[in-house]
């Protein structure tokens, strides 16, 4: 026999069965829950990752939602913070019926959203065209590789493929892509252009374009000097002429392996003017680089020859030993040398008077000076390709003053004793300055400044008596001395007491 639980004991059977009844087990019913769906983007192209988002709301519910396209399951997703999502593609054009089923938890009931039409529409057929520049090309030459592709604003990448070999990969931009490939050998290659596609646009490949490369064309160089021989310094122009007269690209110019210089060529030739400074022979070569359709070569070595160059020395003279002031007259310089020609530059001190071409050696300049006296001069020849420098000794070259005339004039007919006697001076010249000195015989009466060319001096005499009074002007930097007996029609003046 089963025994007793303790309240039997002690309770009557009725009562015992009404007390547990009322505190059997009770249900509580979970909380309501909805589910909302949405797909991103929508509509979507075949293939296009759409993102199936489901929002639960409820009481934190948690869990998993299981998305739909009508019965089919197309996976399941975690909630987390109410919220499952699911990135799903669709390779079947047309509409699809999704939902998003919440199984629900302890504390939520389960739901299932609305439908969701989502749109699939086909991706968009393209077209890429191939074409490369140049064509046909040379062997190591860069061809363009451009790849135009037509659709609905495509994007993404274009692989270039040579055969079954890919080249590389460019992105379109614009729907444009472009590569530059090198092809090493001869021969013909088969070029396609391979569209990638994206989510709007289908792939597409190019027409084979067939590429023509070329083997480069052996080349010659040659290379002339002029002239040669040359003398130190002496502009020397090197040529080279490539045997291809459509070669382009460059020359480099050598003088043993010193690199002297590079030029361009132009139609098959390249020029580089050079001087040298070191005399002596110059072993040259010319090397051509080579370019897109021609191989490279270098010239035969042309002996140049440098030649010092040669002294020489330049004396200076003049046509006229003494020239007065203002009066124009040559100076001349002779160069002595091989042949000389250039320039000769005359001076004065540091002052530079002229410069004058050399012909038959010899460099004249006409000149003037507005100055009485010695100047000091050099003539200094500028040299030539053959012929050095030189300048001539220094040439004292005599300038005399412009010829004065000294009139003298007297206050009255006779002087007395004693009484102040007005002597003038009146000095013609060119502007002329200085002083006039007024002499009785040996005794000199005194002296006055010229002013506007004339001088006067207030003369005493102590004696009576015939006077020969001469007025002497002292010159200036550009007039003569001059002197003259006073002006009457008598040379003497009588003095009376």
């Amino acid at each position: 026999m089963k025994a007793l639980h303790p309240l039997q004991a002690s309770v009557p059977r009725a009562v015992f069965l009404a007390f547990v009844m009322v505190i059997a087990p009770f249900a509580v019913l979970a909380g309501a829950t909805t589910t909302t769906l949405t797909a991103t983007p929508n509509p979507a192209y075949a293939g296009q990752s759409v993102a199936l988002r489901a929002t639960v709301t409820g009481t934190s519910p948690t869990g998993t939602v299981t998305f739909k396209d009508g019965t089919t399951s197309l996976g399941t997703a975690t909630l987390s913070s109410g919220v499952a999502t699911l990135n799903k593609s669709f390779t079947a054009t047309g509409n699809r019926n999704l939902t998003a089923t919440y199984g629900g938890n302890a504390g939520n009931s389960a739901s299932t959203s609305a439908v969701v039409i989502l749109t699939v529409n086909p991706k968009n057929n393209t077209t890429a065209i191939l074409a490369t520049n140049p064509k046909p090309s040379f062997a190591g030459q860069s061809v363009t590789m451009t790849a135009t592709v037509t659709g609905a604003s495509p994007t993404g990448t274009v692989t270039f493929k040579n055969g079954t070999t890919t080249l590389g990969t460019a992105t379109l931009s614009g729907g444009v892509a472009t590569r530059a490939q090198t092809f090493s050998t001869a021969g013909t290659a088969s070029l396609t252009a391979v569209y990638g596609g994206d989510t709007a646009n289908n792939t597409s490949t190019s027409a084979v374009v067939s590429q023509t490369i070329n083997a480069k064309a052996s080349t010659t160089t040659s290379l002339a000097a002029s002239p040669n021989p040359t003398y130190a310094n002496q502009p020397v122009t090197l040529t080279a002429t490539i045997s291809s007269s459509t070669a382009t690209g460059t020359v480099t110019f050598k003088d043993g392996t010193t690199t002297l210089g590079t030029a361009t060529a132009s139609g098959g030739v390249a020029t580089l003017s050079k001087s040298f400074t070191a005399t002596g022979a110059r072993s040259l070569t010319a090397v051509y680089a080579g370019d897109a359709g021609n191989l490279s070569s270098t010239s035969a070595v042309t002996s140049l020859t440098v030649n010092a160059q040669v002294n020489t020395t330049t004396e200076l003279g003049s046509s006229n030993l003494s020239p007065t002031i203002g009066q124009s007259f040559d100076l001349v310089a002779t160069v002595y040398g091989t042949e000389p020609t250039g320039t000769v530059t005359f001076k004065e001190g540091a002052t530079v008077l002229g410069t004058a071409p050399v012909s038959w050696g010899q460099a004249i300049l006409p000149v003037s000076f507005t100055t009485a006296g010695t100047h000091t001069l050099t003539a200094t020849y500028g040299g030539d390709v053959v012929n050095k420098t030189s300048t001539s000794p220094s040439y004292g070259q005599y300038v005399s003053g412009v010829a004065s005339q000294t009139v003298v004039t007297t206050s009255g007919a006779d002087a007395m004793v004693g009484i102040p006697f007005a002597l003038t001076a009146t000095v013609t010249g060119s502007n002329p300055t200085g002083s006039v000195s007024f002499e009785d015989q040996s005794r000199v009466l005194g002296s006055a400044n010229l002013s506007g060319g004339v001088a006067t001096l207030n003369a005493l005499f102590a004696a009576a008596g015939v006077r020969h009074v001469v007025a002497r002007y002292s010159g200036d930097g550009q007039n003569q001395p001059r002197e003259t007996l006073i002006n009457s029609p008598h040379p003497a003046r009588h003095m009376h007491a």
